[in-house]
Protein backbone atom coordinates (compact mmCIF):
# COMPACT_ATOMS: atom_id res chain seq x y z
CA UNK A 1 0.00 0.00 0.00
CA UNK A 2 1.20 3.40 -0.82
CA UNK A 3 -0.61 5.42 1.67
CA UNK A 4 -1.54 4.92 5.39
CA UNK A 5 -5.27 3.23 5.61
CA UNK A 6 -7.60 2.69 8.56
CA UNK A 7 -7.91 -1.21 9.37
CA UNK A 8 -11.48 -0.77 7.87
CA UNK A 9 -10.39 0.48 4.61
CA UNK A 10 -7.55 -1.77 4.75
CA UNK A 11 -9.89 -4.71 4.68
CA UNK A 12 -11.90 -3.10 2.23
CA UNK A 13 -8.82 -2.87 -0.49
CA UNK A 14 -7.68 -6.41 -0.12
CA UNK A 15 -11.38 -7.40 -0.67
CA UNK A 16 -11.77 -5.07 -4.08
CA UNK A 17 -8.36 -7.19 -5.03
CA UNK A 18 -9.63 -10.13 -4.18
CA UNK A 19 -12.68 -9.82 -6.05
CA UNK A 20 -11.15 -8.03 -9.20
CA UNK A 21 -8.48 -10.72 -9.53
CA UNK A 22 -11.12 -13.20 -9.46
CA UNK A 23 -13.71 -11.50 -11.77
CA UNK A 24 -10.16 -12.05 -13.80
CA UNK A 25 -9.40 -15.59 -13.36
CA UNK A 26 -13.33 -16.38 -13.88
CA UNK A 27 -13.23 -14.52 -17.16
CA UNK A 28 -9.80 -16.63 -18.61
CA UNK A 29 -11.43 -19.86 -17.21
CA UNK A 30 -14.26 -19.51 -19.78
CA UNK A 31 -12.40 -17.86 -22.42
CA UNK A 32 -8.73 -19.40 -22.42
CA UNK A 33 -7.64 -22.96 -22.83
CA UNK A 34 -6.20 -24.97 -19.85
CA UNK A 35 -2.92 -25.33 -20.98
CA UNK A 36 -2.36 -21.22 -21.70
CA UNK A 37 -3.05 -20.59 -18.12
CA UNK A 38 0.65 -20.74 -17.01
CA UNK A 39 1.01 -17.90 -14.33
CA UNK A 40 -1.31 -17.28 -10.83
CA UNK A 41 -3.46 -14.24 -10.28
CA UNK A 42 -3.53 -12.21 -7.34
CA UNK A 43 -6.40 -14.64 -6.03
CA UNK A 44 -4.38 -18.01 -6.19
CA UNK A 45 -6.03 -19.00 -9.63
CA UNK A 46 -3.97 -20.08 -12.83
CA UNK A 47 -4.47 -17.29 -15.54
CA UNK A 48 -2.65 -16.73 -19.11
CA UNK A 49 -0.14 -14.28 -19.17
CA UNK A 50 -2.16 -11.71 -21.12
CA UNK A 51 -5.12 -11.97 -18.44
CA UNK A 52 -1.77 -12.15 -15.36
CA UNK A 53 -1.16 -8.91 -16.66
CA UNK A 54 -4.09 -7.46 -16.51
CA UNK A 55 -5.08 -8.66 -13.28
CA UNK A 56 -1.71 -7.00 -11.94
CA UNK A 57 -3.12 -3.78 -13.60
CA UNK A 58 -6.40 -4.04 -11.61
CA UNK A 59 -4.34 -4.52 -8.37
CA UNK A 60 -2.53 -1.80 -8.87
CA UNK A 61 -4.81 0.23 -9.52
CA UNK A 62 -6.36 -0.99 -6.68
CA UNK A 63 -3.44 -0.46 -4.22
CA UNK A 64 -3.13 3.29 -5.57
CA UNK A 65 -6.81 4.48 -5.34
CA UNK A 66 -7.04 7.33 -3.26
CA UNK A 67 -11.06 7.22 -3.26
CA UNK A 68 -11.37 3.87 -1.28
CA UNK A 69 -13.05 5.70 1.34
CA UNK A 70 -14.68 8.43 -0.04
CA UNK A 71 -17.99 6.65 -1.56
CA UNK A 72 -18.91 5.67 1.81
CA UNK A 73 -18.25 9.07 3.17
CA UNK A 74 -20.22 10.57 0.09
CA UNK A 75 -22.89 8.48 0.22
CA UNK A 76 -24.72 8.99 3.44
CA UNK A 77 -25.54 12.52 3.50
CA UNK A 78 -26.94 11.79 0.01
CA UNK A 79 -29.17 9.03 1.51
CA UNK A 80 -29.75 11.23 4.49
CA UNK A 81 -30.80 14.54 2.40
CA UNK A 82 -33.61 12.03 0.18
CA UNK A 83 -35.52 11.04 3.51
CA UNK A 84 -34.09 7.90 3.22
CA UNK A 85 -32.08 5.13 5.72
CA UNK A 86 -28.28 4.76 4.80
CA UNK A 87 -28.93 1.01 3.49
CA UNK A 88 -29.99 1.89 -0.32
CA UNK A 89 -31.67 -1.51 -0.66
CA UNK A 90 -34.63 -0.46 2.24
CA UNK A 91 -34.83 2.46 -0.16
CA UNK A 92 -36.10 0.21 -2.76
CA UNK A 93 -38.17 -2.11 -0.86
CA UNK A 94 -40.34 1.12 0.59
CA UNK A 95 -43.99 1.77 -1.57
CA UNK A 96 -43.98 4.55 -3.36
CA UNK A 97 -46.04 7.71 -1.91
CA UNK A 98 -49.09 7.40 -4.93
CA UNK A 99 -49.54 3.60 -4.26
CA UNK A 100 -50.91 4.90 -0.75
CA UNK A 101 -53.37 6.75 -2.47
CA UNK A 102 -56.87 5.87 -3.72
CA UNK A 103 -56.64 6.14 -7.67
CA UNK A 104 -58.95 3.95 -8.67
CA UNK A 105 -57.37 2.22 -11.66
CA UNK A 106 -55.92 5.57 -13.09
CA UNK A 107 -51.92 6.89 -12.78
CA UNK A 108 -52.30 9.35 -10.08
CA UNK A 109 -50.42 12.38 -12.22
CA UNK A 110 -53.83 11.95 -14.62
CA UNK A 111 -56.23 11.61 -12.35
CA UNK A 112 -57.04 15.53 -12.29
CA UNK A 113 -57.10 15.90 -15.99
CA UNK A 114 -60.02 16.11 -17.78
CA UNK A 115 -60.57 15.16 -20.56
CA UNK A 116 -61.77 17.05 -23.30
CA UNK A 117 -64.75 15.83 -25.63
CA UNK A 118 -64.13 14.16 -28.68
CA UNK A 119 -65.25 16.19 -32.11
CA UNK A 120 -64.88 13.23 -33.92
CA UNK A 121 -67.95 11.41 -35.36
CA UNK A 122 -68.53 7.46 -34.86
CA UNK A 123 -68.54 5.46 -38.13
CA UNK A 124 -71.52 4.33 -38.83
CA UNK A 125 -72.34 0.04 -38.47
CA UNK A 126 -72.22 0.16 -42.18
CA UNK A 127 -69.05 1.17 -43.39
CA UNK A 128 -67.81 -1.60 -40.79
CA UNK A 129 -69.15 -3.93 -42.65
CA UNK A 130 -67.32 -5.63 -45.75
Amino acid sequence: MTQQDSPKIARRRDREKRTISQMVALYCADNHDAAARTETAHCGEAVCPGCASIDAYAVLRTERCRKMDLVRRMRAPLLQARGTRTHPRRHALRRPAHAEKASFGRHPPSAGKVEAPSTRMPRPYSALSP
